[in-house]
C-alpha cells in the first residue's frame, strides 16, 4: 500500500484507497465464509479479491464495483477462505509454541496460505509444519538473528 502522510491534505492514492475501503468491507460481508482476502497493488492500482468458488455473475459484479471506486479488480478463485486460513493457523500454533524461533505467523493472501517467519533455521520445526499444513499453503521466511515477535490475525 502507498504510505500515508500525517501532514497536509490526503494524497490522491489515500483518497482512492479510502473510496475502496467501504467497497471491500461490503464484499467481506457479502461473501461471508467464502471471503478470502483483498490486497492492493499500486502500479497500476488494482485490488485483488480472493473468493472461494466465485460465480461468473459475482466476478462481473466485483469488477464493476471496483471500477466504480476507480480500481481494477483481479478476482482470484481461492481454495481457502480467510476463516479456513485462521483455522490452519490455530492448528499449527501448538507446534509453533514449542519452539523459540517463531517471529510471525499470519495469513498470506497473495498465495492463499500461511506465512511463518522464523529467527533461525529450525529443521525439526519446519518438518513438523510441512507435515501439518496442506501442500501449497506454507510460506516460510528464515530471518537469522531477528528478535521481534508478534502474531497477526486475518
Amino acid at each position: 500500500m502507498a504510505p500515508y502522510s500525517d501532514s497536509g491534505p490526503p494524497s490522491r492514492e489515500e483518497m482512492s484507497q479510502n473510496a475502496l475501503d467501504a467497497v471491500i468491507e461490503r464484499w467481506h460481508e457479502r461473501f461471508g465464509q467464502r471471503w478470502g482476502h483483498a490486497w492492493l497493488e499500486w502500479k497500476p492500482p488494482q485490488v485483488n479479491v480472493g473468493i472461494v468458488r466465485p460465480s461468473a455473475d459475482e466476478v462481473s459484479a466485483l469488477a464493476r464495483e471496483a471500477r466504480e471506486a476507480g480500481w481494477t479488480a483481479n478476482v482470484v478463485s481461492v481454495r481457502y477462505s480467510a476463516a479456513d486460513l485462521e483455522r490452519l493457523i490455530e492448528r499449527i500454533m501448538p507446534i509453533l509454541e514449542r519452539s523459540d524461533s517463531m517471529l510471525f505467523v499470519g495469513p498470506e493472501p497473495r498465495v492463499n496460505g500461511v506465512h511463518i517467519a522464523l529467527n533461525k533455521d529450525d529443521v525439526e520445526l519446519v518438518g513438523e509444519l510441512l507435515e501439518a499444513l496442506p501442500d501449497g499453503t506454507l510460506v516460510l521466511s528464515i530471518m537469522p538473528g531477528a528478535s521481534f515477535q508478534f502474531a497477526a490475525g486475518g
